[in-house]
């Protein structure tokens, strides 16, 4: 795969500290770069396409400081088609008395062809032009045709709702940094006054109405868990205890504490009916498989009286998790997380039906693997 597919994006150990900014579809990967997407042939390495933004882009591949800021783009299912969503960070040409401006150039392109079919500007508010800070801008989400778009700062943020298959702009939310979209609600943070207090909150995808909105808390992350749960963790603003759990993203409502032994575990969907996480845990690694729909913990590793060790995870996908341990790589039984009888060649990072994606020995260099099934 291309260098810039994990540029600023590695240790020194070779460990992936920053995900890949890396979209599969098919036996195709999209690799984004600040000014461009490459679309990636993973059979040969080709490239097949190159899609960039009719304007000039804020910052440019060769420049030093910019390996890591490039973000995933998306592949948006609507109706039969499919469309791959890149937001492009661009100077705004301006017309007449207006000034030349910051804005997203959001590109949408058949995935078929890779070819752009439709363009659509978003303009940002005074805030992003006059930002000291790097901005930052991603598909934040995509569910039943409609995506969002984040742009954000060190202390800002705004997100636009998107219809894909009308290229129209359904709404719009400054001050709103969207993290994703799980049972037709736009979760994230409110951000308050630039400062570091945060509200996690939830709006209707379609109006943008807010359904619900949480307390006042600092060092907030969150993520989907499942077609309606999410993952939030952060540390409450008045009393500062830390708190890790899943959340029914429709309500707010907390489903359940996550466990203290998965206190500090990343949890990733399979995408079918499991929440797979993976972490340092008290005496060392820890692994475990909650039903993405209840919550309630199916298996948990290390197990002493089975002898059987956590593997560190790699990913989960389609009911597999994908690992290594001591003893080298492995593949588990997501809804068991008993072993599976044929060990993968690879633990791959990303991973569909055709190809897995996963680093050399030497950490390095990202391969493209073929897939058996």
């Amino acid at each position: 795969m291309p260098q810039e597919a994990t540029a600023g994006r590695l240790t020194v150990g070779g460990t992936l500290k920053d995900p890949l900014p890396i979209a599969l579809h098919k036996s195709t990967a999209y690799v984004a770069l600040p000014d461009r997407v490459q679309a990636v042939d993973t059979a040969d390495g080709r490239v097949l396409a190159t899609i960039a933004p009719r304007e000039e882009a804020v910052r440019n591949s060769a420049e030093w400081d910019v390996d890591d800021s490039a973000q995933a783009p998306a592949v948006v299912p609507h109706g039969d088609a499919s469309t791959l969503l890149a937001p492009f960070l661009v100077e705004q040409s301006g017309t007449g008395t207006q000034a030349d401006h910051t804005a997203v150039e959001l590109t949408g392109s058949d995935t078929d062809s890779h070819e752009v079919t439709w363009r659509l500007v978003l303009d940002l508010p005074k805030w992003a032009e006059t930002s000291l800070s790097t901005l930052y801008t991603r598909v934040s989400g995509s569910e039943n045709g409609k995506a969002l778009v984040t742009v954000w700062d060190r202390t800002n943020a705004i997100t636009f709702a998107v219809d894909v298959g009308t290229h129209k702009v359904l709404w719009t939310l400054d001050g709103f940094w969207a993290i994703g979209i799980a049972a037709g609600t736009a979760f994230g943070a409110t951000l308050e006054d630039g400062t570091a207090h945060e509200r996690v909150a939830g709006h209707g995808i379609v109006d943008g109405r807010r359904r619900w909105i949480g307390t006042d808390s600092f060092g907030l992350s969150a993520y989907s868990a499942g077609p309606h749960l999410i993952i939030l963790r952060g540390r409450d603003y008045a009393s500062g205890e830390a708190y890790h759990r899943l959340v029914d993203a429709r309500t707010g409502t907390t489903r359940r504490e996550m466990p203290a032994d998965l206190a500090g575990a990343d949890c990733t969907y399979d995408d079918r009916r499991t929440l797979v996480c993976s972490g340092k845990g008290a005496e060392g690694d820890v692994a475990a498989g909650l039903d993405a729909g209840s919550g309630e913990i199916l298996w948990q590793l290390p197990d002493d009286a089975a002898d059987r060790v956590a593997p560190k995870v790699s990913t989960a996908w389609h009911g597999r998790v994908y690992g290594t341990t001591g003893n080298g790589i492995v593949a588990l039984d997501a809804r068991t997380g008993k072993d599976l009888p044929t060990a993968p060649a690879i633990a791959p990072i990303l991973v569909n039906e055709t190809v897995g994606l996963a680093l050399d020995e030497s950490g390095d260099i990202l391969m493209a693997y073929p897939t058996s099934g």
